[in-house]
Formats: C-alpha cells, structure tokens, sequence
C-alpha cells in the first residue's frame, strides 16, 4: 500500500489512492510519469530496460495511479 506524505496521516487513502502493490513497482511507475511529465521520449519498454521491472507491471501501476497525478505531483 502507498501511503503519501500530503496532510495529515492517512490523507492518501481518504483520497482515494490505496495502491496494492510492490513498493519498487509504485515507484517505478511514478518515475515513468515523472519522464512522461517532463516530456523525455522515452517508452515503457526503456524505463522497464533501466529498472529490470516487467513492461506489464509498470503498465498496470501507471493505469493505477494516472488518476492520482494532481494528488502526486502537486507543487
């Protein structure tokens, strides 16, 4: 589960974002959506080169949490 640091304890999971999986995974996934936000033209396939994460698993963490990027990368 990934438990954000935004607020008070606990604020991630009333918001929503109660993300199951292998903590290597969410991160992986985040940084994919960090190059993706940054405009680097790089593809799944590159991050899962670089990361040795399955292109299946930062696929399916990214489906995950794209509907929690505000909440993720709020300034």
């Amino acid at each position: 589960m990934l438990a954000a640091r935004h607020g008070q304890p606990g604020d991630a999971r009333r918001g929503g974002l109660d993300v199951r999986r292998n903590p290597e995974s969410v991160a992986v996934a985040i940084s994919y959506m960090v190059v993706q936000r940054a405009g680097a033209s790089k593809t799944v396939r590159d991050v899962s080169m670089a990361t040795c994460v399955a292109e299946a698993t930062i696929k399916e963490a990214h489906k995950e949490l794209t509907p929690h990027a505000e909440m993720l990368f709020a300034a």
